[in-house]
């Protein structure tokens, strides 16, 4: 009696763990949304590492592609060039740009990690500080004068401080009590200023929590292929990965980290490739291991199923490279068809 009871028992158990990821995956599958809202991400610097004019770019953006949501950087090492100075006028020209549009939005990242490669945009005067309350005193101070410099713009919708701060990801001066520095950097921007603040982190490979409880709202990334360098020196043995995860997979990483849908924005959605040298030097072959043209149209389904209604695309100022500079207009018209269907 006892073994039948100890079988029955067993085959219970190795039953709802079998059945139980299934019913999860059944219940929070998200329904295709009918509403998916598209914005953009913008860099000046990828747009001149690119070679393209970066303000003729972000113009002809502006004017072509049919949305108004986007989320632009402040670089550190363009505005403070020495200790003593700032120049604000690189994203003073963006925001100067979006302000002539009623509908604009703007998700607005300073710090001193923000978007695009190295991630941490440090001034070299910062770098060589060699006292580490100093350096600390140098970027809160820089935060401050940041958000006080431009709040008076209406288009900034959110604040987001610093850039996947905790998810060891670029190259950075190593700081201590990392989330420390976060959290202080986020009480001096809401000293200066009432709108909401917006944390970043990995969507695939983030912990979520400890961001969203700095922030307002989590900013996530969606990426699907990537290059998959183990020892970081781009062997013969580095290859591009699919990352294993459906669209329900945002979704449900939310339900069992306990954070409401609503609080989470897909700030940072693959839609150029990467692949294993700076995207202005790869070749067809090598774009079409991670971004062919299946995989970009593939985007807007994937980004539909996820549950979330609104989407900031990664890779715009590529898109316009192609068409300029490889005669190739494919990515740039069909995200205007994409955009505008939406």
């Amino acid at each position: 009696m006892k073994k039948f009871k100890f079988a029955k028992y067993s085959l219970i158990f190795l039953l709802t763990l079998i059945l139980f990821p299934m019913i999860l995956f059944l219940y929070l599958s998200p329904v295709k949304s009918q509403k998916a809202y598209y914005g953009l991400n913008f860099s000046n610097k990828y747009a001149q590492e690119l070679n393209l004019d970066w303000k003729k770019t972000y113009d002809e953006i502006l004017i072509e592609m049919p949305t108004k949501k986007y989320r632009l950087a402040v670089y550190w090492d363009e505005v403070q060039k020495d200790a003593d100075s700032y120049d604000y006028s690189n994203i003073k020209y963006q925001l100067d740009a979006l302000e002539k549009y009623p509908d604009s939005e703007v998700i607005l990242v300073f710090g001193r990690k923000v978007i695009r490669y190295p991630e941490c945009h440090e001034p070299k005067w910062w770098q060589e500080m060699r006292d580490d309350s100093a350096r600390k005193d140098a970027l809160l101070s820089y935060v401050d004068r940041t958000v006080s410099e431009l709040k008076s713009y209406k288009s900034i919708k959110y604040w987001q401080v610093e850039n996947e701060a905790t998810f060891p990801f670029g190259t950075c001066t190593s700081i201590p009590n990392l989330s420390e520095t976060l959290k202080k950097e986020v009480e001096i921007v809401r000293k200066n200023d009432s709108r909401e603040v917006l944390i970043q982190d990995s969507g695939e490979g983030g912990f979520w929590i400890p961001s969203i409880k700095i922030g307002d709202y989590l900013g996530i990334s969606m990426y699907r292929k990537v290059w998959f360098d183990l020892f970081g020196m781009m062997t013969s043995n580095s290859f591009a990965l699919k990352y294993p995860v459906g669209p329900a997979f945002y979704k449900i990483k939310a339900f069992i980290l306990g954070i409401p849908l609503e609080r989470i924005k897909a700030t940072e959605v693959q839609a150029e490739p990467w692949g294993p040298v700076r995207n202005y030097i790869l070749r067809q072959d090598e774009v079409d291991k991670t971004m062919s043209q299946a995989d970009f149209e593939g985007i807007f389904e994937f980004t539909a199923e996820s549950g979330f209604d609104e989407f900031h695309l990664w890779g715009v100022e590529w898109w316009y490279h192609m068409k300029e500079k490889h005669n190739n207009s494919f990515y740039w018209d069909t995200a205007i068809s994409k955009i505008s269907q939406k």
